[in-house]
């Protein structure tokens, strides 16, 4: 496999103010630790005409770089509920935000930063009238593991314009009840990762639901593979648990983990580029490559805690990322339904 290293690409493609990388003494390289962008001024997008006239509510998910002024650029759409009015209303808002900068030792440095905007119109528990039935018979045909009924009243989905966030969650919930049903850990971890989004700002769900969607969405990411979200998850998990005899078996399953990160073997995931959008992974080792593509993946996006990067997919071709740009989030780009392999610590 061709090496690269991404810090050379990184310090070519964006004016970073964080200086060159720290000498290396006898083998120790000295620990930096920066303070992140803090917002100061978040911008409240205009509600578009077009949705508006729609009822239609919905969520933009984006990630961007903070200069050493608190000014944001290079802002990019990494999730959002399909509507493209809301998406370029967010985009505009973002815009307009202000920062206080990310500081290291004192100065004033580019980095990654991200937010979610929410566009709301009415009552949070809102179903329409032609969902709400919908939602009913699924549940009927959950109750009764009718695996054929729970995939016909999913298709009905792409008939229906879905309105509300709270639908939006529940349509959620919908898929990763059927990816759980014939095991499709996948789909239990993009699904049940949304809705737990969702969730997070107008607590859709009670404590109980959320704690069993938390506890689903860990096993998921740890069957697919995503270490770091994994251990994200238990934190958010950690904190709510009352169960003390599932707190054990789950801190000894997280040790586990953080003993892969710590490790030098590789591990893989297996990824698909869902319809319309991208796939996400958050990096566990300092390097990765891409393999076994099939379809077409058009850019790889970095977004480190102190960097960002875009450039187009070379197979098996290993990409190292030097440890001054902290945590990264791979985000690859291409047709919908293509598949790939990915090699972490390739």
């Amino acid at each position: 496999m061709k090496h690269l290293t991404l810090l050379t690409l990184l310090i070519l493609s964006a004016p970073f103010g964080w200086g060159e990388p720290p000498e290396i003494d006898d083998g120790q390289v000295e620990v930096e630790v920066y303070s992140p962008p803090v917002p100061i001024k978040k911008t409240s997008p205009r509600y578009p005409h077009k949705a508006l006239s729609r009822g239609v509510e919905g969520w933009v998910d984006l990630h961007y770089m903070v200069d050493p002024e608190g000014n944001t650029y290079d802002i990019e759409i990494v999730d959002s509920n399909g509507d493209s009015s809301l998406e370029r209303a967010a985009l505009r808002a973002a815009k307009k935000y202000k920062y206080k900068p990310a500081d290291l030792k004192g100065e004033s440095i580019d980095a990654g930063s991200s937010t979610r905007i929410n566009f709301v119109l009415r009552d949070q528990r809102f179903l329409s009238k032609n969902f709400a039935p919908l939602f009913k018979e699924f549940q009927s045909a959950l109750r009764e593991d009718n695996k054929a009924d729970i995939k016909a009243l999913l298709s009905k989905l792409d008939d229906l314009e879905i309105t509300s966030l709270y639908e939006n969650a529940m349509v959620q919930l919908m898929n990763g009840a059927y990816a759980a049903s014939i095991d499709n850990s996948e789909g239990v971890r993009q699904a049940y990762g949304k809705a737990l989004s969702l969730n997070e700002d107008y607590n859709f769900f009670t404590e109980a639901q959320s704690r069993s969607l938390l506890l689903a969405l860990m096993q998921a990411e740890v069957a697919t593979g995503h270490i770091r979200a994994a251990l994200d998850t238990w934190r958010r998990l950690d904190l709510v648990l009352s169960n003390e005899q599932l707190r054990i078996k789950l801190a000894a399953q997280t040790a586990k983990l953080q003993n892969v990160l710590a490790g030098n073997e590789a591990t893989s995931v297996s990824g698909m580029i869902a319809a319309g959008y991208s796939f996400a992974y958050k990096l566990a080792k300092p390097s990765f490559a891409l393999s076994r593509v099939v379809g077409r993946l058009a850019e790889v996006k970095l977004f480190c805690e102190k960097g960002r990067i875009a450039f187009p997919v070379t197979e098996d071709v290993v990409y190292k990322v030097e440890k001054d740009l902290g945590i990264c989030t791979l985000v690859l780009v291409g047709d919908p339904k293509t598949t790939f392999e990915i090699v972490d610590g390739a």
